[in-house]
């Protein structure tokens, strides 16, 4: 594995690659897609739930922020978790298992009427 990483990363005078050739690869794009992803749940956790707590759902300024803290804690908490997942787990599992299921909590959560289980 290093040394196909190494190849990519070392100029030889048979195998001049430039940088953008290591972009196009597919477990970088891969990464791409996947940090795409995370940062749009991110910047909706981080920018619209506050507001649509108060305004969609007709929380008190103190409430919403009590409730949007919870999935940035819990998130902290996955992370720690995964991070501490034993080493015979695949990482691309862990990955899979952990976007998957925060799309279907998503996609749940579009269809609950009540504020305190949606959290």
């Amino acid at each position: 594995m290093l040394e196909a990483s190494r190849t990519l990363t070392t100029k030889g005078e048979r195998d001049q690659r430039h940088w953008t050739t290591l972009l196009i690869t597919r477990q970088v794009m891969l990464l791409f897609v996947q940090y795409f992803f995370l940062s749009y749940v991110w910047c909706f956790y981080i920018t619209w739930l506050p507001t649509y707590l108060r305004e969609g759902r007709g929380q008190s300024l103190e409430r919403a922020a009590a409730l949007a803290v919870l999935p940035l804690l819990f998130g902290g908490f996955g992370s720690l978790a995964s991070g501490l997942a034993p080493a015979k787990l695949p990482r691309r599992a862990i990955a899979f298992c952990g976007f998957l299921s925060t799309a279907i909590l998503l996609v749940t959560l579009t269809h609950i009427q009540s504020v305190v289980p949606a959290r």
